[in-house]
């Protein structure tokens, strides 16, 4: 929990653990002390103002903290009011680094899946047109139109070689 200062006022165990501080030391400390000003900042944008009539938001980046350590959090944020007409913010922090991670992955492994789906679709291509040219002319013409057609090549071409060799 946040105080319109920006100032930790409240810090459960999971928290302080992600920051690598206890509860304690954190409690009274500015949030840019530990967290960067951007990560700060993005905390303040997000809030606005939700169906129910709450001042609320969501987002997910990545947290610098002042060392060199980060992480990814998924951070949903509501302002709070305190008694004396204060206002401040309570966050729910969760780390996400390695679901990011998975689905940076998975994504990865989607495209490599594309790719290879495309190249399988040519290569049946190339083959059904030279199984079904009567002549080596005919093959040549019907693995360029296989070829011409597919989007997984920027440029084509057929060449013959008049070097021969000795078998």
């Amino acid at each position: 929990m946040l105080d319109d200062a920006d100032r930790f006022t409240l810090v459960n165990d999971a928290v302080a653990a992600m920051i690598e501080e206890s509860p304690t030391e954190l409690a009274g400390t500015d949030a840019t002390d530990v967290l960067d000003d951007a990560f700060v900042e993005q905390a303040e944008r997000v809030v606005d103002v939700d169906d129910d009539g709450r001042d609320a938001g969501r987002f997910q980046e990545a947290v610098r903290l002042t060392g060199d350590e980060s992480f990814v959090a998924d951070v949903q944020v509501s302002t709070i009011d305190f008694e004396g007409g204060e206002r401040g913010r309570v966050a729910v922090v969760r780390d996400v680094t390695e679901r990011v991670e998975r689905e940076r992955q998975i994504a990865n492994q989607r495209a490599r899946l594309e790719a290879l789906n495309e190249v399988n679709a040519l290569v049946r291509d190339v083959a059904s047109a030279a199984v079904e040219g009567s002549t080596r002319e005919h093959v040549e013409t019907l693995v360029c139109e296989a070829l011409a057609d597919a989007s997984t090549y920027s440029s084509r071409g057929l060449g013959r070689s008049t070097h021969r060799t000795r078998a």
